[in-house]
């Protein structure tokens, strides 16, 4: 597990990225994250809770709160 400083340095910022396929380990950062599957589905683990996310689903991750990320298959993301 990771502490992600990167999204924790300004909480005034506001950062979107699209991308596909997206693996990312155990993290936690101070700001919030909503992950929204555009095509495909992603298996999104908040806390010790797995969820299977499908397209136009998403999911709110709170502050500090360790999630990770990965794609069975494929995705495609909003972030």
């Amino acid at each position: 597990m990771v502490y992600e400083k990167q999204h924790s340095l300004n909480s005034n910022v506001i950062k979107v990225e699209c991308g596909e396929n997206l693996e990312f380990m155990a993290h936690f950062h101070d700001n919030f994250e909503l992950i929204s599957v555009i095509d495909g589905e992603m298996l999104i683990t908040v806390g010790k809770t797995e969820y299977l996310v499908k397209e136009k689903e998403s999911v709110l991750v709170f502050p500090n709160q360790v999630h990770s990320i990965k794609t069975p298959k494929q995705s495609k993301h909003l972030l």
